[in-house]
């Protein structure tokens, strides 16, 4: 196993739409979304997405995602599931380590001393699929966002969540 699993990210057009229409449909509470701009590594060089984005608090564990800009990273996606989140112990030991098989490593983010840290993604082009990995780090600010969120809409701290 590749590590733990965190969430599953949904590519979307319109993120405040899609948020209202998950939570008609399914129950499901969403942050307040935020806009941010990513700054990545690529084989290709660096690439800077801004992408406005929203977890849900309460139900599965989910994160929406619009992208502003370029479309960097659902060019090769050929539907709404963009990515499966997991949580591992040492992200630059896991994107040293051989690919797993079908995947390459399409975009991370670096430290001070440009070494992984953060989040990075994996994609194997051919399944249309992509891996994001979080370190731990990572893993405790999306937490505490989420967890802010919660304790902001008044949803007790044991639901269920990312």
């Amino acid at each position: 196993m590749i590590g733990t699993f965190h969430h599953s990210g949904l590519y979307v057009d319109d993120l405040v739409r899609s948020a209202h229409e998950l939570a008609d449909a399914f129950g499901l509470v969403w942050t307040a979304p935020i806009e941010m701009t990513m700054t990545q590594q690529s084989a290709a060089g660096p690439l800077r997405e801004r992408i406005l984005v929203a977890f849900s608090v309460a139900g599965p564990p989910f994160e929406l995602i619009e992208e502003r800009e370029q479309r960097t990273w659902t060019a090769h996606h050929g539907g709404p599931l963009h990515h499966t989140c997991f949580v591992v112990d040492d992200l630059a030991g896991v994107l040293a380590a051989p690919p797993l098989s079908g995947y390459e490593r399409e975009m991370w983010e670096e430290d001070g001393d440009r070494r992984p840290a953060g989040s990075a993604h994996l994609v194997h082009r051919a399944a249309g699929h992509t891996i994001e990995l979080y370190d731990h780090a990572r893993r405790r600010q999306v937490d505490w966002w989420v967890a802010a969120e919660r304790a902001r809409l008044g949803i007790a701290a044991d639901a269920p969540t990312a």
